[in-house]
């Protein structure tokens, strides 16, 4: 049996790198049964990592002595003071950071101002009528809902989610058809050299 050499061990190791940094280049790799495990995967640790937070937090104050949320608090304070009938109040610093202490017993936590326009206070309205534990789980499953609409509905993510079956996530790009204007095809970097690259506009 012939002993390996350090060159030898070196030269596969190289071929194996340079396929490596290959695959990453075209991003072949990241098929879509991947991209979707991968998600799975982090919404998981995701999920645990802020179940852990909340278990470890003394009521709604975490471990830094913030509020569960941060600056969710600010809505949930506007709200409580809108039940009041004092909305004017969230406007001014102090009055508003007392609403947000009197949300945890009057603990001391960060100030959070609110800054958004009188229509919002519908929002606020609507998330201070429930404790604020329940608030804050209606306001992170509404606006993650809305994020996925809005995901869904984009006219590019159609376009890319049909790309994507027909090269693969890695292969797909969107190229414009000229600098001008935003029309847009599918393209494989292997099968089209010139993929990625703007066309030139036809005189």
């Amino acid at each position: 049996m012939r002993p390996v050499t350090v060159g030898a061990i070196f030269l596969k190791f190289r071929g194996e790198m340079a396929h490596f940094w290959q695959c990453l280049r075209t991003g072949n790799w990241l098929t879509a049964a991947r991209a979707r495990g991968y998600g799975q995967v982090l919404l998981v640790i995701c999920t645990m990592a802020f179940s852990g937070w909340i278990a470890i937090s003394d009521g709604l104050i975490d471990r830094n002595g913030k509020s569960l949320g941060t600056d969710f608090s600010n809505v949930y304070a506007a709200g409580v003071l809108t039940w009041q009938g004092r909305p004017a109040d969230a406007y001014e610093p102090a009055r508003q950071h007392v609403a947000e202490k009197a949300i945890f017993g009057g603990r001391e936590v960060p100030f959070y101002g609110w800054h958004y326009p009188p229509f919002f206070f519908v929002v606020a309205f609507l998330v201070a009528a429930v404790p604020y534990a329940c608030g804050l789980a209606l306001w992170l499953v509404a606006s993650f809902a809305a994020y996925l609409a809005t995901l869904r509905a984009a006219p590019v993510g159609k376009k890319s989610s049909r790309c994507f079956r027909q090269y693969g996530t890695g292969a797909a790009i969107w190229q414009p058809l000229t600098p001008r204007k935003a029309r847009w095809r599918c393209c494989s970097p292997q099968a089209s050299p010139g993929c990625g690259t703007v066309t030139p506009p036809s005189n």
